[in-house]
């Protein structure tokens, strides 16, 4: 790791960008010994070892598990923020406006990241069924209504499938 580190310092003073160990922090991911690792140290500077940390809005911990919570609360604060433009009432936009709302700007903030964390069947029954829930609040359908009624209306995927597409399209174009 120490080594990762010179080399990220030498690349860094040779294409001329400034790397602030201050702002760096160092996480263990699945930590079997409670011993602490080595120092690692950047430009002089002792690198802290983290239990939680973001990088590149990446929300890690050392057991590398999903934080579906937050991304559920990411997901509703998107379409709230949807709402003025007329994503929800029956006064508001088409039906096909609404699922192109939905797909480009709801869906890629919940799943930012998925593909590379692994996640859990309980992650993802919580994703669903918030979008379902979603899909339905603003296509006025009751919740007893079929969950495949709300996506097939809309011409959307679940997001187990939508998971699944961005996952194959990072590991094999």
């Amino acid at each position: 790791m120490n080594l990762m580190l010179k080399t990220a310092e030498e690349f860094s003073r040779r294409h001329r960008y400034d790397i602030n160990p201050s702002k760096s922090s160092c996480i263990r991911v699945y930590p079997k010994s409670p011993d602490p690792s080595p120092d690692f140290i950047l430009e002089g500077t002792r690198i802290p070892l983290d239990t939680p940390t973001t990088h590149l809005g990446v929300y890690r911990d050392t057991k590398c598990k999903v934080n579906t919570k937050d991304k559920i609360e990411l997901g509703r604060r998107t379409t709230y923020s949807l709402m003025g433009a007329g994503f929800n009432g029956k006064n508001g936009l088409k039906q096909s406006v609404k699922a192109r709302l939905s797909s480009t700007f709801v869906v890629p903030r919940m799943l930012y990241a998925l593909e590379i964390i692994p996640y859990s069947q309980a992650d993802l029954k919580a994703l669903e069924a918030f979008q379902l829930k979603t899909l339905k609040q603003v296509q006025h359908l009751a919740d007893r209504n079929s969950n495949i009624a709300a996506l097939s209306l809309l011409g959307i995927s679940p997001i187990r499938a939508q998971l699944h597409k961005s996952t194959l399209n990072l590991y094999y174009t």
